[in-house]
């Protein structure tokens, strides 16, 4: 038995088979019972469910509408991929958030996460850090405190992410 596209697949029934088991999500038809969980072998999983329209997998025993696949699951079109994940070479794979260019906003840094992202304030710069989402990082004047570090006879001079000072005679 083959599965048709958008259907249950093998390589599913395997990746989530436990204790010799798949936990799956079987269309019923019926309008007051639709769907109905079924813990069956792998091979009843693949034999008998690969081909029936609107089978999919339980993820960890959840067949509502916000279940998704993990990292390094196979998709075949019957669950989506997790947010911050994609399909890429079958199976859900991390999206790299940070490869997109402003992804964090001005002046702050991008560390690409499995699943997510988190940004942080560039050196020189003060704000709250994110996960998910841009940061808001402001400069921060380093001459307000201290003269900036520089020696007292100096004039600090605050710039953008830095300072400067110019040199005494």
């Amino acid at each position: 038995v083959g599965a048709t596209a958008g259907a249950l697949s093998a390589a599913q029934c395997d990746y989530f088979e436990v204790g010799g088991k798949v936990t799956i999500c079987h269309a019923t038809g019926s309008a007051t019972n639709p769907v109905v969980v079924l813990r069956v072998s792998e091979n009843a999983c693949v034999q008998a469910h690969a081909d029936h329209a609107g089978d999919r997998v339980a993820v960890d025993g959840n067949c509502g509408p916000g279940a998704c696949l993990p990292a390094g699951a196979p998709v075949d079109g019957t669950v989506p991929c997790c947010a911050g994940f994609a399909p890429t070479g079958g199976v859900c794979a991390d999206v790299n958030e940070c490869a997109t260019p402003g992804v964090c906003g001005a002046n702050a840094r991008c560390s690409n996460t499995v699943g997510s992202y988190t940004c942080a304030c560039d050196a020189g710069y003060a704000g709250a850090g994110t996960t998910g989402g841009p940061a808001s990082c402001a400069d921060i004047d380093e001459c307000a405190s201290g003269n900036g570090g520089c020696d007292p006879r100096t004039t600090c001079t605050n710039t953008p992410g830095s300072h400067t000072y110019n040199t005494y005679p």
